[in-house]
């Protein structure tokens, strides 16, 4: 504002200074201004980039207005080349029209539509995968062992270690971050009152929706995300009725039990629910003395505390999921129920190392295993049990929905059959369907991926 109104204020009278001259310096001051706060590098390095995950608290630290200007350079998307919104139609109908040729819709076990519980499991991975990693027991020993009706494998998801929204905001929407810039936050930057998502759809089709989280609604912005996606609830720490804590947060276990409560009293009144659950309980760090560690690492040798609290809270997490699916076994209503973790957690950095350079393959497939993650979808009727080698988390909700037998939308289906082509689309690379690995660089001279990149512009920013 300073700036504009510097174009604007005559200064002769009292500063006896050519127009032009103060002109100049204001061009001086834009430059200047642009190449220091514009500047990501500049802001990382002087450590001001905003703290996306919590706008209050950042400009509390930062000061509100250098941290609105600060937050510039992180949100500009830039126009895919050559695009047009009719190209975009034309590719996303035509990608539609490929998958209802190849696919038959699937059936449920009833005329109406199942309900659909979808959890984000905090920080929830698979570390003993890992050929580095041996363990005096199992983790994920129930998760591990579902094999009737029950659909699994491995999700690749956008982040490692944090940042848990992008993981969300790929879900709810299909919509991939390898087309966004470096580090912005699409629930802080991109998301409107019409922005697609897998609640909109489904409050379409009959669903009451409800988003549950135990924590503060101010985190990622949800509180406002998910009053623009529509959800007829949005459940945050202070609604929560079961508070159970584990590191003072609230347990699986307990958040479950709050999920069926909250199933049950929407099911008074609605036909069909759908609930997406955003849990809190294996959030680092991992520095308490509040769990038994039963777990023990038995091979790397070495002190590895904050990988073996990690490893215990999984354990928990994975007891809490038999409870739930125990409770929805003996369900009548059809349910579907889909579980998958946001990303993998931040221990020990040698650790870690270790991890990842441990097993076969060429350096892009160990950096894709730093992004991947377990998902399992699980139904108490009979569906077709499949496992998938890595599927990106854009997919995830097609998949969900294909499982549940429920009517795919236009991008769904377009989605559908991009699957087909590559089923792994992510920041890090591009995997093919003979399992060939490309770099960025590589895969975004492919047709197909830039013309995913115009459908997902369309539908996000031109819709």
């Amino acid at each position: 504002m300073l700036i504009f109104l510097a174009f604007h204020i005559d200064y002769k009278e009292k500063l006896n200074i050519n127009k032009l001259g103060l002109r100049i310096l204001t061009g001086v001051l834009c430059i200047t201004l642009f190449f220091t706060v514009f500047n990501q590098s500049f802001i990382e390095k002087k450590n001001l980039k905003p703290y996306i995950w919590e706008l209050a608290q950042s400009a509390k630290d930062h000061g509100s207005l250098l941290d609105f200007v600060a937050s510039f350079s992180y949100l500009k998307a830039e126009k895919p080349e050559n695009y047009t919104k009719k190209m975009a139609n034309y590719i996303e109908q035509e990608g539609a029209k490929h998958y209802k040729e190849n696919h038959s819709m699937l059936k449920t076990a009833k005329e109406d539509f199942p309900d659909i519980i979808v959890i984000m499991n905090e920080s929830l991975s698979d570390l003993e995968r890992f050929d580095a990693l041996k363990l005096n027991g199992k983790c994920l020993e129930y998760f591990q062992g579902m094999d009737n009706n029950v659909i699994r494998g491995n999700l690749s998801v956008p982040v490692w270690g944090g940042l848990t929204a992008n993981t969300e905001f790929e879900f709810i929407t299909g919509f991939s971050y390898s087309f966004m810039p470096s580090g912005v936050m699409a629930y802080q930057n991109y998301v409107r009152e019409d922005t697609y998502n897998l609640g909109q759809y489904l409050n379409q089709m009959g669903y009451y929706s409800i988003f549950m989280h135990p924590y503060e609604k101010s985190g990622w912005n949800r509180s406002n995300v998910y009053s623009m996606f529509g959800f007829d609830e949005a459940l945050y720490i202070d609604d929560y009725n079961q508070k159970d804590l584990i590191r003072d947060k609230v347990s699986d276990s307990a958040n479950y039990k709050e999920v069926i409560e909250r199933y049950k009293k929407a099911k008074e009144t609605n036909d069909s629910v759908f609930i997406f659950n955003v849990t809190m309980q294996n959030h680092g760090g991992y520095t308490s003395d509040d769990i038994e560690k039963t777990i023990k690492i038995l091979d790397p040798e070495g002190e590895y505390p904050k990988t073996e609290e990690y490893l215990n809270l999984v354990k928990k997490s994975d007891e809490a999921f038999k409870e739930l699916i125990d409770y929805y076994e003996q369900c009548e209503e059809p349910t579907v129920i889909c579980m998958f973790g946001d990303h993998l957690p931040v221990i020990e950095e040698e650790m870690t190392e270790l991890l990842l350079e441990s097993g076969s393959g060429e350096e892009i497939e160990k950096k894709a295993r730093k992004y991947q993650t377990p998902f399992l979808i699980y139904a108490n009727f009979d569906i077709e049990e499949k496992d998938y080698e890595n599927i990106s988390c854009n997919y995830l909700q097609t998949l969900l929905m294909e499982t549940a037998g429920l009517p795919l939308n236009t991008y769904q289906q377009y989605l559908g059959n991009l699957y087909e082509k590559f089923p792994v689309i992510n920041q890090f690379g591009v995997k093919d369907f003979q399992g060939n690995w490309y770099t960025w660089e590589e895969a975004s001279r492919f047709d197909e991926i830039k013309e995913y990149e115009m459908v997902q512009y369309k539908n996000l920013f031109d819709s």
